[in-house]
């Protein structure tokens, strides 16, 4: 009956340690992690880290040609009306009238100017 009793102190003590060094160790300022229970961690910062980076680079790669071809948008569109100006002014249309220029769809068609009302 000694030894039941011997054991159960035990138990009860092994416990209060456990209880002890759980609340030392959460009162604590500073707890120390080993390598080996960080290291994962460590992987996927890097890896975040890598594909922020990545998307980063993408992100600005898209914006500069977004600008190009904004740019190049602008570019058409103003010779586009320069040309079709230039045109108005080859059929001697009057300038006083407004004109809507109808394009061909395909190739070897006519295209036309035609009078809107006002």
């Amino acid at each position: 009956m000694g030894q039941g009793i011997n054991k159960r102190k035990d138990i009860k003590m092994s416990e209060e340690n456990k209880t002890e060094q759980e609340a030392t160790a959460a009162s604590q300022e500073v707890v120390e992690i080993e390598w080996e229970e960080v290291n994962e961690l460590v992987s996927v910062r890097a890896a975040l880290s890598q594909t922020e980076n990545e998307l980063a680079r993408f992100l600005l790669q898209v914006e500069k040609r977004k600008s190009l071809l904004l740019a190049k948008v602008d570019q058409l569109e103003s010779g586009l009306y320069q040309m079709g100006s230039e045109l108005r002014t080859q059929k001697e249309l009057d300038p006083a009238q407004t004109y809507e220029l109808k394009l061909p769809t395909q190739p070897g068609e006519k295209g036309y100017f035609i009078r809107k009302e006002q």
